[in-house]
């Protein structure tokens, strides 16, 4: 017996080293991989300026940093063809950097306007709000869009006097204007493909397709009601709005494919509707004598169901109904076979 407990003892000893030594490799594992993650993070920054021959300007000032208190730190900040770098005072090393294209609302800032954009004058005692209000005299401010990757940031920064501030917000607009209009000769078609695709999807271009949309359908309900004979006076008139309102559908849909050139568009069971919609008008604006031709025209009802597509909370109403049928009659069908 007491070579038996021996035994298990010894066992009960090598399992519990085996627990630690895996605990220790897994925490080397943990501390190693945190490693890793810092280093790659660091590694964007891990660069230093580019030659002074492409410095298009740089001065030292000071850029405000908002953390537990409010603080002014030292940046040069140099001014390329592209980007904006910011380095510490004394160093090569970028900290920040910043597209020109992606700079927005550049503007110089009044005494106080950057304590109330921040919500910070009722914190700071009357000493800090002095303090803040003094450099806020030469102060000027950027913010960035969300297409850098990096999301929305906010730079303010402090110059010596109101003439430099002054200075650095005209010349870094001239910088942008010159950076949009490189940027826009490199990618000339997806510019236009941009402001193709917001125009489209303003509130005044869906605006335009919802009431033709409508007008649309006002007209296939009069054609309806009132049945005029081939060939009469008001059957070309309901003909030449059909005409118009097919040609105006099939641009609507190549402004729509041009504008989603860069987005999943055939993907979007709305797109596909879309097409079947155009194709449909054409073949029965096309084909006026051939028999059964009436059936396709009785289809083209059915551009009303279009109007969701322009608002949104309808599309998605729609959108949770048509999802909702495959679940739906999947529950008929069990409750069927067990009734």
């Amino acid at each position: 017996m007491a070579a038996a407990a021996s035994m298990a003892t010894m066992k009960a000893k090598e399992g519990r080293l085996t627990r630690i030594s895996s605990a220790a490799a897994a925490a080397n594992i943990k501390v190693k991989t945190i490693a890793q993650l810092n280093l790659e993070k660091n590694q964007h920054y891990a660069h230093t300026l580019p030659e002074q021959s492409k410095w298009l300007k740089n001065a030292v000032l000071k850029k405000r940093v908002v953390s537990a208190e409010v603080a002014w730190h030292p940046r040069r900040v140099v001014i390329t063809r592209d980007k904006v770098f910011l380095t510490r005072d004394g160093s090569e090393e970028i900290i920040e950097d910043v597209d020109l294209v992606s700079i927005e609302n550049l503007r110089l800032l009044d005494k106080k306007d950057q304590l109330k954009s921040e919500g910070l004058e009722i914190l700071m005692s009357r000493k800090e709000r002095l303090k803040q209000e003094v450099e806020s005299q030469n102060a000027f401010m950027f913010i960035t869009n969300e297409d850098e990757g990096h999301g929305s940031r906010r730079f303010v920064f402090s110059c010596t006097s109101a003439e430099q501030a002054a200075d650095w917000v005209h010349g870094l607009r001239g910088f942008v204007k010159d950076a949009l209009n490189e940027e826009k000769k490199k990618n000339q078609f997806r510019w236009v493909v941009l402001a193709i695709k917001k125009a489209y999807r303003s509130s005044l271009g869906q605006g335009i397709v919802s009431c033709v949309i409508l007008a649309n359908f006002a007209t296939a309900i009069i054609g309806a009601q009132l049945v005029p004979d081939p060939g009469s006076h008001t059957s070309d008139v309901l003909e030449g709005f059909e005409i118009c309102f097919t040609v105006f559908f099939a641009v609507e849909l190549l402004i729509n494919l041009t504008g989603s050139y860069y987005d999943r568009w055939w993907t979007d069971r709305w797109n596909m509707f879309d097409i079947f919609i155009v194709i449909v008008s054409i073949l029965a604006v096309s084909l006026q004598d051939v028999k059964g031709i009436s059936l396709l025209r009785m289809s083209r009802v059915f551009r009303i169901i279009k109007i969701f597509q322009s608002l949104k909370s309808l599309r998605n109403v729609i959108n949770a109904l048509t999802a909702a049928i495959l679940p739906v009659g999947n529950a008929f069908g069990v409750l069927a076979v067990v009734t």
